[in-house]
């Protein structure tokens, strides 16, 4: 990740994700037409705003599409659920948070998407208690067929099963465990 700090229309940061070894190109055009999908006629609160794509690590130039492709996105506190859930919250900020959560699933599933790999690390919080969801790269439409995907201990059990008896078919459910 980089961020860029861009001054033109106001004090405004974004991140650009670019490919790596661990993050490979394949997982990066999923992860570019899940957002696509998930932007087009609008965004939702609780969902990482995409901007468009750049060109090189070097340029935050935004273009329409390129082979060093990196994603522009909303730059967003990189403080993830686990950290966020290992200090003291009150009753009432854990209800708001989930119904985030639970928003941003409902918007993906009004879109025909599911995520797959949705774990605390891929759930962003603020310091005003506000929910983004991130990391688009296994996300699926649904009812498609798919190969085992996610995170081993972020998993619905019935995911093991599904996957011993072949492809995974992509449901909603399979993001609420």
């Amino acid at each position: 990740y980089k961020v860029i700090r861009h001054s033109s229309s106001g004090p405004q940061e974004f991140v650009v994700k670019f490919a790596g070894k661990k993050k490979g190109r394949v997982e990066l055009e999923c992860e570019i037409q899940a957002l696509l999908r998930l932007h087009k006629d609008g965004t939702h609160p609780n969902i990482v705003r995409y901007y468009g794509l750049t060109d090189s690590e070097n340029t935050g130039e935004v273009v329409e599409a390129s082979y060093h492709m990196g994603l522009v996105l909303e730059y967003v506190s990189p403080i993830h659920l686990s950290h966020f859930m290992a200090y003291f919250c009150s009753t009432d900020v854990i209800k708001s948070i989930m119904i985030q959560i639970a928003q941003g699933l409902r918007f993906m599933e009004a879109k025909d998407l599911v995520h797959m790999d949705l774990k605390p690390e891929n759930v962003l919080i603020n310091k005003k208690h506000e929910v983004k969801i991130v990391d688009f790269g296994l996300t699926a439409p649904i009812d498609s067929e798919v190969r085992f995907r996610g995170t081993y201990g972020f998993m619905p059990p019935e995911l093991f099963e599904e996957y011993y008896n072949g492809r995974i078919k992509v449901r909603p459910e399979k993001d609420v465990f």
